[in-house]
């Protein structure tokens, strides 16, 4: 079998009948692709639509389990997936129609590990609203430490080099940047395919919008002590280049806690426990960086709060 869709649902009725209207609607045959379609304890009508499609689709899997988040249901997905390569779609998304065999074609000829396809940012309404940057260049081929990333799960994997790599079921924010990181590490073959692809809904209900900043901080610092677990157990003697590739994906989840930790209420204790973190994970280089996004970061908290009020009163007049 070519390839392997897992769909992570949980109360996604709304969407959800658009989505696997588009994973069906395609040139590759059904018997060279599967869809994996997992109810993660969904409350509403997704069940009876997931019922619905299986019994006219052939290819289509269903597992129902009760709700552990969306990392619980990819990883359900991954435990029965067949496929040579591997990708996911999220339920309030779709593709578009005849996609798939130019991309399986792509992934074959180039003997691909991992490859980013085009992304199409719409409104609920379906309005295009921007594609994502390009990740890489088409028939340009990276080892995966080189190549750039992007953490959208519509990534195409292949089976291999993921092997027994599982979403972190401790956080619900951020697992997918986590994936990510560690399968391109793992990968010696990865491009970048610029034919429409993906169409990504922005939904501002979703769980990158919540305001729940204490739980969002919190898989931040989960993430990073992931992730330096891994790089410590695979690359003791990390080389430069390796070095920065993980470096960049810890500044992204640093970026984060200082976003949605530090700023909003410009409080002393949090400020001085996040610069606590940076020393306790060896980060101090990383400062030095942040700090030019964010101005006196490096400094005394009193430095910093005066640079960020400052900061924003200038926002506030140019605004005006």
């Amino acid at each position: 079998m070519k390839l392997s869709l897992i769909i992570p649902v949980y109360n996604a009725d709304k969407f959800l009948t658009q989505c696997l209207k588009s994973l069906c609607n395609q040139d590759l045959p059904s018997s060279e692709y599967e869809i994996i379609v997992i109810n993660d304890g969904s409350s509403d009508g997704s069940s009876k639509i997931i019922q619905d499609f299986q019994e006219k689709q052939s290819n289509i899997i269903a597992i129902n389990q009760e709700n552990k988040g969306v990392s619980a249901a990819r990883n359900a997905g991954l435990e029965i997936a067949k496929g040579e390569y591997i990708t996911f779609v999220d339920a309030d998304d779709f593709i578009k129609p005849n996609s798939l065999q130019p991309i399986i074609n792509y992934l074959e000829k180039k003997q691909l590990d991992i490859l980013y396809c085009k992304i199409e940012i719409i409104t609920e309404q379906e309005e295009h609203l921007y594609y994502l940057p390009e990740t890489g260049k088409e028939e340009v081929i990276k080892v995966g430490i080189e190549h750039p990333r992007r953490t959208f799960p519509a990534t195409f994997y292949r089976k291999e080099i993921i092997n027994d790599l599982r979403f972190c079921e401790k956080i619900s924010i951020g697992e997918d940047s986590l994936f990510n990181a560690i399968a391109q590490s793992k990968s010696k073959r990865v491009s970048y395919y610029s034919a429409d692809y993906y169409y990504y809904r922005d939904t501002p209900n979703s769980l990158s919008s919540s305001k729940d900043f204490p739980k969002k901080t919190k898989a931040m610092g989960i993430a990073i002590y992931e992730l330096q677990h891994y790089k410590k157990e695979n690359f003791p003697q990390a080389t430069a280049l390796e070095t920065q590739y993980f470096d960049q994906v810890f500044k992204i989840f640093l970026t984060r806690i200082i976003q949605w930790s530090v700023l909003p209420t410009l409080d002393k204790d949090k400020f001085l426990r996040f610069r606590k973190f940076v020393v306790k994970h060896q980060f101090n280089n990383l400062l030095e960086e942040l700090s030019v996004a964010f101005p006196s970061l490096n400094k005394s908290f009193s430095q910093f709060y005066i640079s960020q009020k400052v900061s924003r009163l200038k926002n506030l007049i140019l605004r005006r």
